[in-house]
């Protein structure tokens, strides 16, 4: 994650650079303001003189650790758009749970490009941000998360990607005679390549072709069908959100692969975007049972039918509890297969079935 996020180092590099460019301006142009100031003798020489604004310094990396109006003030300045990098959830955390520190609505409206205005006492200060462009990336261990996503049910959950996985410990060598190429020289590339991409700001129109969009809707329209009649509950948000999060992730493949003004995706960025979401559900629908104190269970609705199922049964007699669940046929047929693997069921013979527990 380290690694990835040295990709906006060199525009954030460029940033700063400019950033300082502007404060030295400033400072010469606010002394010259503050001396013509001070030799006016009359009143209307005063009003005459034009005080210099303060430049609004732009930055690409947002700090986690940071209160909800100083996430305004930097997506204001920065027309929008930042990215909060995060190797250690509770830097995130522990912002969250400050009093100065709520921006989990500005998080929610993000991810959708919502409008996001803020309004402050002192000054009469007035903030609009139209079509935030917020990226929020983070690491930690599966209690982190809990610290930022305690339910499912206010729809910051199903706006994010998960990935969590278990290694087993294993030492590392701490002696090597030479490296060829380091991965940080291989990102160090990776960072300058992007940088152009990173300070474009033309307009650029993106479109998936009629039979991408299509293998898109019927495979989220089925994937919906089949989590929500075993999961229930906000499954359905997370399948929503991921067929969006597909559109997005093609279109910033297709953005690296061309600087066309219109982009067309290719078939490999759209496959590529479908298997990843395809991973990304596993692994978010196992967070939702987690932040659900599911943990190691079936989905509700699966673990109702599967309660209501006899010791033996018939796939006649599966079928017909499982309807009066929401449960469809093809779904049981489905389940009735990947129980017989894992072991959870023994074939009596054809059409009857007997649990191992």
């Amino acid at each position: 994650m380290n690694y990835a996020r040295s990709l906006g180092d060199c525009y954030q590099t460029l940033l700063e650079s400019i950033n300082n460019e502007d404060k030295a301006t400033y400072a010469k142009e606010i002394e010259v303001y503050n001396f013509k100031k001070k030799m006016a003798k009359k009143e209307e020489d005063i009003r005459d003189l034009k005080k210099p604004e303060e430049p609004k310094f732009k930055t690409f990396f947002i700090p986690g650790n940071t209160s909800s109006a100083m996430i305004h003030k930097h997506l204001e300045f920065n027309g929008g758009s930042g990215c909060i990098c995060e190797s250690e959830a509770d830097t995130i955390t522990n912002a969250l749970k400050q009093e100065w520190g709520g921006f989990n609505d500005v998080l929610r409206k993000a991810f959708h490009n919502e409008t996001i205005l803020s309004s402050r006492r002192t000054d009469f200060e007035y903030t609009k941000i139209e079509e935030p462009k917020l990226s929020l990336s983070i690491t930690g261990t599966p209690d982190q998360v809990e610290g930022i996503l305690n339910s499912t049910q206010n729809g910051l959950a199903s706006r994010f990607m998960f990935y969590s996985f278990y290694t087993p410990p294993k030492w590392k060598k701490t002696f090597t005679k030479n490296i060829s190429h380091s991965k940080q020289n291989q990102f160090m590339k990776f960072t300058q390549d992007l940088c152009d991409k990173f300070s474009s700001q033309s307009s650029r129109q993106f479109n998936l072709t009629e039979s991408q969009g299509n293998i898109l809707d019927n495979i989220f329209s089925e994937t919906l069908d089949e989590k929500y009649q075993l999961h229930s509950g906000d499954s359905s948000s997370l399948v929503f959100r991921l067929g969006e999060i597909t559109y997005k992730i093609a279109m910033v493949l297709s953005g690296i692969r061309t600087d066309d003004p219109l982009m067309k995706c290719e078939d490999r960025d759209f496959e590529t975007a479908m298997t990843l979401t395809k991973v990304y559900l596993e692994h978010g629908l196992n967070m939702f049972e987690k932040i659900n104190n599911r943990e190691n269970k079936l989905p509700l609705n699966e673990e109702r039918w599967m309660n209501k199922l006899p010791k033996e049964f018939t796939s006649a007699g599966a079928i017909s509890i499982a309807k009066r669940l929401g449960i469809k046929e093809r779904t049981v047929y489905k389940k009735l297969r990947d129980y017989l693997e894992n072991g959870m069921l023994k074939k009596v013979k054809t059409g009857l079935y007997r649990k191992s527990k």
